[in-house]
């Protein structure tokens, strides 16, 4: 579980959140509810020399990893049900309501899909953004039986698709210029669009749809010549982001080259009350 956190560099508490799978089971969980019992971890993220389990009670945020829309980040109420403690490390959803609430983040099917959780009392939703539609594309049939040539030709076809990370990339440009200034970025209509395209692209192997590439090549002409420095591309195509994820990601290149000036000048800014400071190890620099 440790190791899955630092795998999606979530530096928070690992006994306030976890990177799981998620299921649903006919259970008393109503709609809007989750059951979450997860083994308690020591400060390394090591299991106890006896294991511990320990329910989550009260308000989490659910969401999948990446998160293209602000939609799809959930606040759902954990409740501890003895009936399902023989589930541990697991997310259980509920299954009633017109609309599963797994289904509402990113359009989740449960096909091994891998949830963050967060319990902790220091983050909190804002707002609750309105789910988006993620209506499944229809799966491509043929009338005759499949034969191993349809099988390659398929196969092959793949190598030319538009993938995934190219979505993603030109949906980060989108919300990270803000064109259409929106107040929530990811609710932008184009942004929204590529949110879909993206969901479209991770189950295109289920379905064998193809992503329209004629209209991601007229968005990428208009939009996606220069990418924001936080994707992580050469610095000819790159532009500094000035949003909140650009300055987060050069404070933390700032902090890894050892630009400790960098830095002070950045907490300066922040008015930081004395009083309210940790100083962080081998620097003169503070947190709260």
């Amino acid at each position: 579980f440790f190791s899955d956190l630092l795998k999606n560099k979530i530096p928070l508490p690992v006994n306030e959140c976890r990177y799981i799978y998620g299921c649903a089971l006919e259970s008393q969980l109503q709609e809007g509810q989750c059951f979450i019992r997860y083994q308690i971890l020591n400060e390394n993220g090591k299991s106890c020399s006896k294991p511990k389990f320990e329910c989550v009670r009260g308000r989490v945020i659910v969401t999948k990893n990446p998160c293209p829309y602000a939609g799809d980040m959930l606040e759902l109420w954990a409740v501890d049900l003895p009936e399902l403690y023989h589930l541990n490390d697991v997310i259980i959803f509920s299954v009633r309501g017109e609309r599963p609430d797994f289904n509402k983040i990113a359009g989740s099917d449960l096909d091994g899909d891998g949830y963050f959780v967060y319990w902790g009392q220091e983050l909190r939703l804002k707002s609750q953004v309105k789910p988006l539609d993620y209506t499944p594309d229809r799966k491509q049939y043929q009338s005759k039986p499949i034969s191993p040539e349809d099988v390659i030709n398929y196969c092959l076809s793949t190598l030319s698709m538009t993938s995934s990370g190219e979505i993603y990339n030109l949906h980060a440009i989108i919300v990270d210029k803000n064109y259409e200034n929106y107040q929530q970025r990811t609710c932008q209509p184009l942004a929204i669009e590529l949110a879909r395209m993206f969901s479209s692209a991770v189950d295109s192997g289920k379905t064998g749809y193809i992503i329209d590439k004629k209209r991601i090549k007229s968005i990428r002409e208009k939009y996606g010549q220069k990418y924001p420095d936080f994707l992580g591309k050469d610095e000819k195509r790159s532009y500094t982001s000035e949003s909140i994820v650009g300055k987060l990601y050069r404070n933390a290149l700032n902090y890894i080259h050892g630009n400790l000036k960098q830095l002070e000048a950045v907490f300066s800014q922040l008015n930081i009350i004395e009083s309210e400071q940790e100083i962080l190890p081998h620097t003169n620099l503070v947190r709260k």
